[in-house]
């Protein structure tokens, strides 16, 4: 799963456009007492689509902003 997104970088800077690759999200139980949850996403940012799709010998080697 991706997104497209504006990112805001260091100094100021925002990057529009950004692809981002959601690589895996868990979800925890926080509170037993109420029963609130909250989740943790591990994600990936790319200036593009074609940055983010970049392979080498059947792996991922886009070059990551954030």
């Amino acid at each position: 799963m991706a997104l497209i997104v504006s990112v805001p970088l260091q100094g100021d800077f925002v990057a529009a456009g950004c692809y981002v690759r959601i690589g895996v999200v868990d979800v925890i139980k926080k509170d037993r007492s109420d029963g609130s949850f909250y989740a943790c996403a591990d994600l990936a940012v790319y200036k593009d689509a074609t940055e983010a799709a970049r392979m080498a010998d059947g792996r991922l080697i886009g070059q990551t902003l954030v």
